[in-house]
């Protein structure tokens, strides 16, 4: 649900691309609400990263190469929201744990250590 085969075309590329959430693990992600989507955003030009929870904002560092990510801790702020917490918890820890990165079309996936997917997204326009 929410997720699309992707549009057909050129990989989006990994920086400057509006990533937004669909998956944890195997667990489909829909937007709590009038909450804006659960979101990720890689700097262009820095190793900064940005996004939101489902919740909350978060903002951090990360380094990537051609295939390994580490993600670091985020800031993020703790207004305590109705409904989208447990995601947010879920979808902070999967962006530390990630240890691999890999882009399908319009398609982000983050590994863990074990090649498994902790999340996957799908680029698009900010909602």
């Amino acid at each position: 649900p929410g997720e699309s085969c992707g549009a057909p075309g050129p990989a989006a590329p990994l920086r400057g691309t509006y990533w937004r959430l669909t998956r944890l693990g195997e667990r489909a992600v829909v937007p709590a609400g009038d909450r804006r989507a659960p979101h990720l955003v890689f700097a262009a030009h820095d190793d900064r990263i940005g996004g939101a929870g489902g919740c909350n904002p978060f903002a951090g560092s990360f380094r990537a190469d051609a295939s390994a990510i580490a993600i670091g801790p985020a800031a993020v702020t703790r207004m305590t929201c109705a409904a989208g917490m447990d995601t947010e918890r879920a979808f902070l820890a999967a962006l530390a744990a990630a240890r691999r990165w890999r882009i399908a079309g319009q398609h982000l996936e983050l590994q863990d250590a074990a090649g498994r997917q902790v999340a996957r997204f799908e680029a698009g326009p900010a909602r």
